[in-house]
């Protein structure tokens, strides 16, 4: 009878481990490595338990060959190809070898130890049915539902202080419940439609409202954006004052020490007041980062960190553009739909973490560039931005006319949300799009 108590007990206490690794491992980022001295234990959570595992070593095998261990734990090999991977060592580290320790310590991996003689701290009934109950209470409250009330109400509390942010448009507002939320927001269309352009529009009224703005580029140069901003305040500023469209300058027209100094005094001064309205209204908190085919999602994460430490706010996030991040893996690297879905992924994860809205502009694949109706598929390798994605924007040109008073023709873009966790869904919008002065505006 003692034995087969103590068998139901150790059942217990191994379900217990088993559901204490899971609640890890689902937590933690990256694929878990689980590391075991190869007691009893080990596989028969494995086997009986499910515990989720990516790969097992035994510690007492692995050390017998310092070769293979420092295989294993070396920056740039296996162990090192998940974004932050984790290892778990179910042993008692005393056991362990000091060489063995150094190297796994050495290594670029997080690491939890557990002693394999894994004990509840304050359990003192011996009857087996006390224990049992006292274990599924502590179980309860460590990973059920009801221990995360408290954090919860937290969240929403803090979430009266975290109102919408608006995207400067008042119907993508609207259908959008208010604004941008937490969560991941891709936006696509074919190529030199005005991706870039509609997001800068809405990174600059973000920056201008007081919001800092992260913009990760990854094709175009830090330049190049702020002369569109300018070229877009430059047409506001006309059509606001009624003035001729002439007066408005392109991108190239802002850029272009040649043609300013032939400009007049006062196609000049409309110039000099555009950059000074930028840099005192949307500048100082517009946040640019360029990058030439090397960024990754790890060293975005990084970035947002540092700025954090350094402003006490953690910014808005807009990726330009998604097809051209980066990962640390060279096998996932070398694959353009693992590497997408990989990245979006990961950047879910980040816009969770850090409570922010992540706008990632994306490309369509050419199967799509003439087509009237734009669905989901037309993301370029799609999966990932499909399921991960909570907002999906699309742009499509409708018609084209002429600019009154100009040569220049503007596009009228339908304005497309196939998808929206948090609002209205399947809603179409017009806009109307300058291509010239990187101006739009709801039609």
């Amino acid at each position: 009878m003692v034995s087969e108590n103590q068998d139901k007990l150790q059942q217990v206490e191994e379900r217990s481990i088993a559901a204490n690794l899971n609640n890890r491992i689902r937590h933690s980022e990256g694929v878990p490595v689980y590391i075991t001295d190869a007691h009893d234990v080990t596989l028969d959570l494995m086997l009986r338990h499910g515990v989720d595992l990516e790969q097992v070593f035994n510690i007492n095998q692995l050390s017998q060959n310092m070769d293979d261990l420092k295989f294993w734990f070396s920056p740039d090999k296996s162990v090192k190809a998940s974004d932050s991977p984790v290892i778990f060592l179910l042993l008692n580290r005393n056991t362990v070898s000091n060489n063995v320790m150094k190297i796994i310590n050495a290594s670029y991996v997080k690491t939890y130890y557990q002693d394999a003689n894994y004990k509840y701290k304050g359990i003192t009934e011996r009857d087996p049915e006390a224990i049992r109950n006292q274990i599924r209470e502590q179980y309860q409250q460590n990973f059920s539902a009801a221990a995360s009330l408290d954090s919860f109400r937290e969240r929403i509390q803090a979430s009266v202080n975290q109102p919408p942010i608006s995207t400067g448009f008042t119907k993508l507002d609207s259908i959008l419940n208010g604004g941008l939320h937490e969560g991941i927001i891709s936006v696509g269309a074919i190529t030199s439609l005005g991706k870039t352009t509609f997001c800068m529009q809405i990174a600059d009224h973000i920056a201008e409202s007081g919001h800092d703005v992260m913009i990760f580029s990854l094709e175009m140069s830090k330049n190049e954006l702020i002369s569109k901003s300018i070229s877009r305040i430059t047409y506001e500023t006309v059509k606001r004052k009624n003035l001729s469209v002439s007066l408005a300058k392109t991108q190239l027209g802002i850029t272009d020490g040649c043609r300013y100094q032939r400009y007049n005094s006062e196609e000049k001064k409309l110039i000099d007041e555009s950059i000074e309205e930028y840099k005192n209204n949307v500048a100082q908190h517009l946040y640019i980062y360029e990058s030439v085919a090397d960024m990754t999602v790890k060293q975005i994460g990084n970035i947002i960190e540092d700025h954090y430490n350094r402003n006490n706010e953690y910014p808005i996030v807009i990726i330009d553009y998604l097809q051209l991040l980066q990962h640390e893996d060279k096998y996932i690297n070398s694959n353009d739909k693992l590497r997408t879905d990989v990245n979006i992924t990961s950047l879910k994860r980040i816009s969770r973490k850090y409570r922010i809205p992540i706008i990632a502009i994306s490309s369509f694949n050419r199967s799509s560039y003439n087509s009237d109706n734009i669905s989901l598929a037309a993301f370029k390798e799609s999966g990932g931005i499909e399921y991960s994605s909570d907002i999906i924007i699309t742009l499509q040109q409708a018609s084209e006319r002429p600019i009154i008073r100009s040569e220049l023709t503007e596009k009228i873009i339908k304005l497309s949300v196939l998808k929206n966790r948090q609002g209205k869904k399947d809603e179409d919008l017009e806009l109307i799009y300058q291509p010239a002065f990187n101006y739009y505006e709801e039609g």
